[in-house]
């Protein structure tokens, strides 16, 4: 009888030692997993810096100067292979002391035609306020913070400068956005 218990025994530990090393190899493939797919984020920011760097310098003389009170930004995009499969996001921020809400600038991003050119350009026009939610916040603590407009998705264009006047004050941000190649078909229901 105990040699039967010490065969269960012995059993028991070579299951627990497969499974221990089953779950080993699991994470380690997850690990590897997860660097390749911060390698590829990785790559994919260095690119977009590389191509953000690459970018020409485009004649902006045709379009107006900036006015007295407003500060004219100019985003030059760099060529890519397949530009429709891209879009830029702009929007409009300032840095502000806030609490715990969530902030906005009020305020709108029109677009503008370039008389006799064909080209657009954009205008930033706000009257200085904030938009926030009315949370209460658990202490009065303010913390510097970029608040946003609202964005704008505009097509990839790099022949074309994106133009935008703001008030002073205030600076332009923007964002690249790619499409990936993979598709994908909706279930019908």
């Amino acid at each position: 009888m105990p040699y039967n218990h010490l065969d269960i025994i012995v059993s028991k530990i070579k299951n627990m030692r497969k499974l221990l090393l089953f779950l080993i190899s699991i994470a380690v493939i997850s690990s590897c997993s997860t660097n390749q797919q911060k390698s590829k984020e990785q790559k994919s920011e260095e690119q977009t810096a590389e191509n953000v760097k690459k970018a020409k310098p485009v004649d902006i003389s045709m379009y107006p100067k900036a006015e007295e009170n407003q500060l004219r930004h100019i985003i030059e995009l760099a060529p890519l292979e397949d530009e429709a499969n891209s879009k830029v996001e702009i929007y409009v921020a300032k840095e502000m002391e806030v609490d715990c809400n969530t902030h906005s600038l009020s305020g709108n991003l029109d677009e503008k035609e370039l008389t006799g050119w064909g080209y657009n350009y954009y205008v930033f026009e706000t009257n200085g306020q904030i938009i926030s939610s009315l949370m209460a916040c658990p202490d009065n603590t303010l913390t510097k913070k970029d608040v946003l407009s609202q964005s704008k998705l505009l097509r990839y264009n790099s022949k074309v400068p994106i133009v935008i006047y703001s008030p002073k004050s205030y600076e332009v941000k923007y964002k690249i956005w790619s499409a990936s190649e993979q598709e994908h078909t909706a279930k019908v229901k």
